[in-house]
């Protein structure tokens, strides 16, 4: 875990109840290095957020019992930020399916009632290129990535030897019924999770590992459900990397996003009722 304040000097423009600066966890993609994510990390502190960032590992993906300690973990690790905050806004930004089904895996652990206050004080969620469907392209593409350090600039995450390989494994997994059950439960607790916190997709049409079809399905799912959702279509920049080629508009996009998800939160502790979706611009 990678801790950091927000930059002196910076200030979130909407006043928290605990008048501390909002904590955002991030979460990185499959083989992200700490280095990428910082970037990001710094995005957020300038903003004027306290920061926890984590890269869940590869292993988590395929045992359950290492997914469930890596998200009890996280969820621990958070808690443990917010109770010194007394539980002012929390913010998520997930990226990639990495952070998105690892998200919709630590679901379940906020919802322990010693952790409820944790799950109560999320205030949005970003996800970044993602969620989708998960089917054996998206796999193996994703994992070669993951393995070899390709991006979308170096064969659109494909390998001669190694993605064919990765395709076959992915094609016994998912005829595996435990493991199409696990996938089926992650895809339906990100089209209907626990809370109504705001939502933002960001994506764009020029991602070669995630079709954006599959995100809009999620927003539209999610909209229609009463969530409040936004959404940041970009041109010409692939898979998680829209902040490296549009970082100015990415950083305005998400502090816009997180102001109006704030005052959302804030209204809702002053009206004491659950916030409808009409309150969405």
């Amino acid at each position: 875990y990678m801790s950091s304040p927000a930059h002196t000097g910076s200030k979130f423009l909407c006043q928290t109840p605990t008048g501390r600066p909002p904590l955002a966890l991030l979460l990185g993609w499959l083989g992200g290095k700490p280095a990428h994510v910082a970037k990001y990390v710094d995005m957020y502190c300038s903003i004027g957020c306290d920061t926890l960032s984590y890269t869940p590992p590869l292993s988590s993906l395929f045992w359950a019992t290492s997914a469930r300690r890596v998200d009890s973990e996280i969820a621990r690790e958070v808690n443990t930020h917010q109770v010194r905050r007394h539980y002012g806004p929390l913010f998520l930004h997930l990226m990639s399916n990495n952070g998105a089904f690892h998200f919709a895996m630590m679901q379940d652990a906020l919802r322990g009632n010693s952790l409820e206050h944790l799950h109560q004080s999320i205030s949005g969620v970003v996800f970044d290129s993602a969620p989708s469907f998960l089917n054996e392209d998206i796999i193996a593409f994703g994992f070669t990535g993951a393995l070899t350090g390709l991006t979308t600039s170096h064969m659109q995450y494909r390998h001669p030897i190694l993605t064919p390989a990765l395709r076959t494994v992915a094609k016994v997994l998912l005829a595996t019924p435990a493991y199409e059950r696990k996938v089926n439960s992650l895809v339906s607790r990100l089209a209907r999770p626990h809370g109504q916190w705001p939502q933002m997709y960001i994506y764009g049409d020029s991602d070669p590992l995630i079709p954006s079809s599959h995100i809009e399905h999620f927003a539209e799912a999610n909209k229609q459900a009463g969530v409040p959702v936004r959404t940041a279509k970009f041109d010409a920049s692939g898979h998680v990397e829209h902040f490296r080629l549009h970082p100015q508009r990415y950083t305005k996009e998400v502090r816009t996003f997180l102001e109006y998800a704030c005052t959302l939160r804030n209204l809702d502790i002053e009206i004491g009722m659950h916030r409808p979706a009409r309150y969405w611009l």
